[in-house]
């Protein structure tokens, strides 16, 4: 059982660590490039995918704790690695706009149509940008009449 333990906290550890790293360059490098206004800490908590962190705590944990060959450091320093990539600007970027931006999206409230990009969305509002009117705009999100994803 202690066995057991060792492994979830260790894997929860050694995610936390690869999760931190990741969405730091995210937000780095999509979302204050493109000026959203948002703080890491609801950035980083909001954005959290809770299966894939469990499988991961799962993973690690069980390498760590129970796997006795050295292919282990090889396999998690690929996977630390993998997660700094997103330090790099371009890669941080393409990434950010992979999972967040959805393009060619048309937002309508009570008095407005919007047609443009979504950047972000938050826990409140949508940082858009509108095309007819050029620039980024930030739109309530219990204003939109449509349901978003």
């Amino acid at each position: 059982m202690a066995k057991f333990i060792q492994a979830v906290l260790s894997g929860f550890l050694i995610m936390l660590v690869y999760d931190y790293f990741f969405f730091i360059g995210l937000h780095l490098h999509y979302i204050k490039k493109l000026g959203i206004d948002v703080f890491f800490n609801p950035f980083f908590v909001d954005n959290q995918n809770i299966f894939l962190f469990i499988l991961g705590i799962a993973v690690f944990g069980i390498l760590v704790m129970f796997v006795k060959s050295k292919v282990k450091y090889f396999v998690l320093g690929f996977f630390f690695i993998l997660s700094l990539s997103s330090l790099i600007p371009s890669v941080g970027y393409n990434i950010g706009e992979a999972i967040f931006m959805q393009k060619n999206v048309t937002l309508h409230n009570k008095k407005f149509s919007f047609v443009g990009d979504i950047y972000y969305i938050g826990r409140d509002k949508i940082t858009f940008y509108d095309k007819e009117l050029k620039k980024v705009i930030q739109l309530q999100k219990n204003e939109i009449k449509e349901e978003l994803e």
